[in-house]
């Protein structure tokens, strides 16, 4: 299998951003645990289950700088909704493919940006928010600790495995924002990244 590696480096621009800390959905304590084994900052590659998710998203076309503009955009809007409740962190939905396409997409403005969060109770489409079922499924997932700017040697671990192991990738990957950078120091931020596999 030919290895991909999907080179987030520009997402430093989240850092700004409000997300949810994810000791609030009841997860931050195993992740954190599941870090601190590893010296590098990187936990194990594992494969999981990921259940699927009934999500409010929003999506536009742009730079990875609209990652910080897009997390609180949805963020207030499901808070604003008395009928529905945000059950989960949030997270981006990677449409570019590789690395190139990736960096590529930055500089011209032109990325696929979706930013989500998994939620319950009723909720339906609403002018620029989406709601729908992201899919869950089979999975390798990998966490980072530090900054966002450093995701890369994840990715980079994560697909290795994937090669050595004999996996494929089957689908988009997204990345998960555990805790709130606005609250913590950056070497502190965790970052979840999940990889749908055959």
């Amino acid at each position: 299998m030919k290895k991909r590696i999907l080179s987030y480096t520009l997402l430093a621009a989240i850092a700004t951003s409000p997300v949810l800390a994810c000791d609030q959905c009841g997860c931050q304590n195993e992740v954190y645990a599941e870090v601190k084994k590893n010296n590098n900052n990187l936990s194990e590659v594992e494969i999981v289950e990921v259940p699927t998710y009934k999500v409010v998203s929003v999506r536009e076309k742009g730079s990875y700088d609209k990652i910080s503009q897009l997390t609180p955009k949805v963020i207030e809007y499901v808070a604003s909704k008395k009928e529905i409740e945000m059950v989960g962190a949030p997270m981006l939905i990677c449409h570019e493919q590789s690395a190139e396409e990736a960096e590529n997409a930055h500089k011209t403005a032109t990325a696929d940006v979706e930013v989500c969060v998994p939620v319950s109770g009723e909720a339906k489409d609403e002018d620029v928010f989406k709601v729908y079922d992201l899919e869950g499924g089979k999975m390798a997932k990998i966490t980072h600790k530090g900054p966002y700017a450093e995701c890369t040697k994840a990715y980079e671990k994560l697909f290795l495995w994937l090669t050595e192991k004999g996996y494929q990738p089957n689908g988009l990957s997204r990345e998960v924002y555990l805790n709130d950078p606005r609250e913590i120091d950056e070497s502190e931020i965790l970052t979840e990244i999940y990889v749908p596999i055959k």
